[in-house]
C-alpha cells in the first residue's frame, strides 16, 4: 500500500499499536492506504508493569477501532403549500374543468364567482387559477384564425393539444338548442351528447350586404361550446394603406413581360429581404401561379441543390418556398420559369412571404395582370 503523509492521518479506518525490541510501532490505514510511525523508547519511561503481567507467546496488538456512526440526518419536513397556493395534478385539472362544464353543478351555486370560489376551497388554490382554467380555453379558441388554424403549424398543433385534453374533463351530456340568426334568416342547431363534437357550419353569404352585417347567437350559458363567425372580404389595391415605416420583411415580384402567346416562356424574378435587427430562420415564400401557366422546375432544382433555397413544393395555383435562414438587409434573389398552356386574360394570384414561426410578420405583393393570345 501508498505511504501516505502524516498530515492526512485523521479520522483513521484502523490504528494498531506494537511495542516491541525497545520501541513502539504505530501502524494507521486510511481509504486503503496506511502509514508506519516508529518511536524509541528511552529510559526516562519507566516501562516496568505494575503488576506482573502473563507470559505472552508474541507481543500483544492493541487494536483501536473507528467507531462507524451514521451522522444524524435532519428530516427535511414536508413542504406545505400556503392557503390557495397548492399545485395542481393533472386529475386535478381535468376534475375542476369537469365540475365547470357541469350544469347541475354550476347551477348549485347564485354566481359564476360564487362556485369558483366554492371549487377553489375545495382545491386548495385561489379564485384566479380556477378563472383561469375555465376562460382558459376561450382564450385559445380566440386566436384561431379564419382557416381554422392558429397561424403557424407548431401553434396549431400545441393548440389542438390542449383543446383535445380539455375534452377529457367535460361532462358528457352536453345538449341544447342553438338559434343563429343574420339579416332575417335563422338557423337552429340542436346539440346531443353524442355530436357535441361535431363541427356545424353554415354560410350566410346570401345575407351579406355592404356595410355592417350582424350576427346573433342564442345558446344555454352553460353548454360551455365554442363558436367562431368568420368574414372575408376584398380591398382593392388602390384603397390599401401605405405602411408609413419599412416591414421587416419585403418581397418583390417581377416578370420578363406580360403580353405572351401560348407555349411561350413567361420569366418571373423573385426578391425577398429581411430588415430585422438580426438574422431570422425559416421564411416562407408563397408564390401565386398565374393561371394557364405551367411551372418549369429546372430552375428551382438548381437552387435548392445549391442550398440557396431548403426546399419547394408546388400545387396547380402556387409555389411554396422554404429559406432556411435569412441575414440582415442581405437580400436573397432567384429566378424561375412558366410557360403558358391556352390564351387567358387574367391577374396573378397572391404571392407573400412570412416568418413560419412569426406569421404576423407577412408581405403581399400586388398583383400583375397578364395576357395570353393564341399561337398563330
Amino acid at each position: 500500500m501508498e505511504p501516505i503523509s502524516q498530515l492526512d492521518v485523521q479520522a483513521p479506518d484502523h490504528v494498531s499499536v506494537i511495542t516491541r525490541d525497545g520501541k513502539i510501532t504505530v501502524s494507521v490505514i486510511k481509504d486503503g492506504s496506511s502509514v508506519t510511525l516508529g518511536f524509541p523508547i528511552r529510559s526516562s519511561f519507566d516501562t516496568t508493569p505494575r503488576f506482573p503481567l502473563q507470559q505472552q507467546p508474541a507481543p500483544q496488538v492493541m487494536a483501536v477501532k473507528e467507531i462507524q456512526e451514521t451522522p444524524k440526518v435532519l428530516k427535511k419536513k414536508p413542504r406545505v403549500s400556503p392557503p390557495g397556493n397548492c399545485k395542481l395534478t393533472k386529475d386535478s385539472v381535468l376534475k375542476i374543468k369537469w365540475m365547470l362544464s357541469d350544469a347541475n353543478v354550476m347551477r348549485a351555486f347564485s354566481s359564476k364567482q360564487q362556485a369558483y370560489e366554492a371549487i377553489a376551497s375545495k382545491f386548495n388554490v385561489s379564485c384566479h387559477t380556477i378563472s383561469n382554467i375555465h376562460k382558459g380555453l376561450a382564450w385559445i379558441s380566440q386566436q384561431k384564425d379564419g382557416f381554422g388554424t392558429f397561424q403557424s403549424t407548431q401553434a396549431t398543433i400545441l393548440a389542438f393539444k390542449v383543446l383535445l385534453a380539455a375534452e377529457e374533463g367535460r361532462a358528457p351530456d352536453v345538449e341544447g338548442k342553438i338559434m343563429v340568426s343574420m339579416a332575417g334568416r335563422e338557423e337552429t342547431l340542436m346539440i346531443t351528447p353524442e355530436d357535441s363534437d361535431v363541427l356545424r357550419l353554415i354560410d350566410f353569404k346570401a345575407q351579406t350586404s355592404t356595410g355592417s352585417n350582424k350576427v346573433e347567437i342564442s345558446a344555454p350559458e352553460d353548454m360551455g361550446l365554442m363558436y367562431q363567425v368568420v368574414g372575408i372580404y376584398h380591398v382593392p389595391w388602390n384603397k390599401v394603406p401605405k405602411l408609413e415605416q419599412r416591414p421587416l420583411l419585403s418581397l418583390d415580384l417581377r416578370y420578363d413581360r406580360t403580353n405572351l402567346k401560348t407555349d411561350d416562356i413567361l420569366t418571373a424574378e423573385v426578391t425577398a429581404e429581411y430588415h430585422g435587427d438580426k438574422a431570422t430562420d425559416m421564411v416562407i415564400l408563397d408564390l401565386g401561379i398565374p393561371p394557364g401557366f405551367k411551372l418549369l422546375p429546372e430552375a428551382l432544382e438548381k437552387i435548392k441543390l445549391d442550398k440557396v433555397i431548403e426546399k419547394y413544393t408546388t400545387t396547380g395555383r402556387q409555389i411554396t418556398v422554404y429559406v432556411r435562414r435569412m441575414e440582415r438587409d442581405k437580400p436573397l434573389t432567384f429566378s424561375y420559369q412558366l410557360k403558358a398552356k391556352f390564351p387567358v386574360k387574367a391577374q396573378t394570384p397572391k404571392s407573400t412571404a412570412y416568418e413560419y414561426y412569426n406569421p404576423d410578420i407577412k408581405v403581399e405583393v400586388q398583383p400583375v395582370q397578364i395576357e395570353v393570345a393564341k399561337q398563330r
